[in-house]
């Protein structure tokens, strides 16, 4: 009997620490619910990394796009070149493929030749020069274009080209010690092509200066057609001054022609560092539009 109450007594106590496992393992798995200020905590979080993403994408600038960038130039561009015509770019090619600079080559060329090969020279330089000049204005724009140089990059090359050549120029008034050329004994029509075009008629750096020019006359507000025609004008002067350069020479004394070369050659250093300063302005603007300033 006592053996059998203890038995029972063992059964009870091990369904009864059965029962006390199993209610703490419902008790462990039932889920807390979250703090009410760790809630609120993380929705602030939340609320305020958003505001922080509105605000930066809102100050972030938008990037232009290339036809918002190439209309804000154009505008840039007529803005810059108001007023700036025909007889502006006359007065350039004047200064650069002009009949000044070329009176007294075309003397000592032809010194020792007859009239009729001084005129056939003439006209033949003519010729030729005008021929040249307008294939280097018709040809140079598409150049530009398939190489993608832009006009900045051009007025700046061309200013630095037409400065240090000019200022060599002024700088060799004072010169005593200059070698004079000799004119050539036998003079012949082989002439025409060196030294008689180039670069007595087209200079290195007045080719430059019309390849410049062209490129800005599809920005201009003038007829493009103006730019050949002024061209022209420049070359038949430069005919009618090799025609009458010797009895023109004996008129006009050398030094009144060494005062109006020294004259030219100073307003063509100006010419020269106004492209430079005009090349960098384009740049400046550009650069500005782009940062949004």
């Amino acid at each position: 009997m006592g053996r059998l109450l203890r038995i029972l007594g063992i059964a009870i106590a091990s369904a009864y620490f059965a029962s006390m496992l199993a209610l703490n393992s419902a008790t462990a798995t039932i889920p807390t619910p979250p703090s009410p200020s760790l809630a609120t905590d993380f929705t602030g979080q939340t609320a305020i990394i958003s505001a922080q993403a509105m605000e930066s994408s809102r100050v972030q600038p938008a990037i232009p796009v290339k036809a918002e960038i190439d209309a804000k130039t154009e505008v840039l561009f007529e803005q810059l070149f108001e007023g700036f015509g025909a007889f502006n770019i006359l007065i350039i090619f004047l200064l650069t493929v002009g009949p000044l600079k070329l009176i007294v080559p075309f003397v000592k060329l032809t010194a020792n030749a007859d009239p009729a090969l001084r005129r056939q020279l003439a006209l033949r330089g003519f010729g030729i020069s005008t021929l040249v000049i307008f294939a280097v204005a018709l040809l140079c724009q598409n150049v530009l274009k398939a190489w993608q140089i832009d006009l900045s990059a051009m007025l700046i090359a061309t200013g630095i080209i037409l400065f240090l050549v000019a200022l060599r120029t002024v700088l060799s008034q004072y010169n005593h010690h200059q070698n004079n050329e000799h004119s050539p004994v036998n003079p012949s029509l082989k002439l025409t092509i060196n030294p008689l075009v180039f670069p007595s008629i087209l200079t290195p750096y007045g080719i430059a200066v019309v390849v410049t020019i062209s490129a800005m006359f599809g920005r201009m507000a003038i007829a493009p057609g103006s730019m050949f025609l002024l061209l022209f004008v420049v070359m038949v002067l430069n005919l009618g001054v090799m025609l009458v350069a010797h009895p023109l020479l004996n008129l006009i004394k050398p030094v009144t022609l060494r005062v109006l070369g020294f004259v030219f050659g100073v307003m063509q250093v100006a010419l020269g560092l106004d492209m430079i300063l005009t090349g960098v302005k384009l740049e400046a603007i550009a650069l500005k539009f782009l940062l949004g300033l």
